[in-house]
């Protein structure tokens, strides 16, 4: 994929987790990418070390959305500080329910739950964690819209809503370690996020497929490598809902675009 740098701007964020520091914006062409596969998006690509934000439709950056599975990264958080599981690596037992998908039909810890982004388990967690302690862990997170209503399905069912650019502050956040955490709780976090690595460069992240009116996909999370940590932001939309390659198309874009940045290698 290729795209082009249509300007520089430099830019003052007035947002205390970007620090109210200068940066520089560069602004990326990522239209055909998004229009291959029928859909609209928002990019967003943060070099933490440099200062430097590449974006693409950055006029919607702040445009609510469902978060679906993306919600995973802040659920597992809340549970692991709240006592709800002590680790990662704590089982909960399969309620004998045949689900769509046949890696949710089993026993399943945190670690397998979150990869395989595994609805019942995440289900779970939140119904142990309780309305209340869910409603204060968000609010003190600053995570999105923090509304909770049904406290099973409100980050499915468009309760909680989150924007693009919410989506990469609080990764900012994370990754500066700004947010009131233990630090087993971002060792956890990081190991069940950790995607892939190559040549010392390695991807963390949580996809997220809803819908909101049109069919939503995310592609969160950051990489590091010998040239610094990056924090992204990937939105998709679509009205199409019968697009084979919606899916693959949120960690795609990303991928190539880390790629052409010479971030991450082909």
């Amino acid at each position: 994929m290729k795209f082009r740098l249509l300007f520089f701007l430099p830019l003052i964020f007035s947002c205390s987790s970007l620090k109210n520091t200068k940066e520089d914006v560069l602004t990326l062409d990522l239209k055909s990418a998004y229009d291959k596969v029928s859909s609209n998006g928002v990019f967003l690509l943060k070099d933490i070390d440099k200062k430097i934000l590449y974006t693409y439709n950055s006029s919607l950056d702040d445009t609510l959305f469902v978060p679906a599975s993306t919600f995973k990264i802040v659920n597992s958080i809340i549970a692991l500080e709240t006592g709800t599981v002590s680790g990662i690596h704590d089982t909960l037992k399969w309620d004998g329910v045949i689900r769509d998908r046949k890696e949710w039909n089993r026993d399943s810890d945190m670690k397998n739950a979150f990869a395989n982004s595994t609805v019942w388990f995440y289900q779970e967690l939140a119904k142990k964690i309780g309305v209340d302690r869910m409603r204060f862990w968000l609010d003190t997170l600053k995570y999105g819209s923090g509304n909770i209503y049904t406290i099973d399905k409100f980050w499915l069912n468009g309760e909680l809503k989150i924007s693009p650019k919410e989506q990469l502050q609080f990764l900012v956040r994370f990754l500066n370690r700004e947010l009131p955490l233990s630090s087993n709780t971002y060792a956890c976090l990081e190991e069940i996020m950790r995607r892939e690595e190559k040549e010392q460069t390695v991807l963390f992240g949580k996809t997220g497929w809803g819908f909101d009116g049109n069919d939503v996909g995310w592609f969160v999370g950051f990489v590091r490598s010998e040239k610094g940590t990056y924090v992204f932001t990937n939105l998709m939309w679509s009205s199409k809902t019968d697009n084979p390659d919606f899916g693959s198309s949120r960690i795609n874009i990303v991928k190539n675009v880390l790629s052409s940045l010479g971030i991450m290698p082909h």
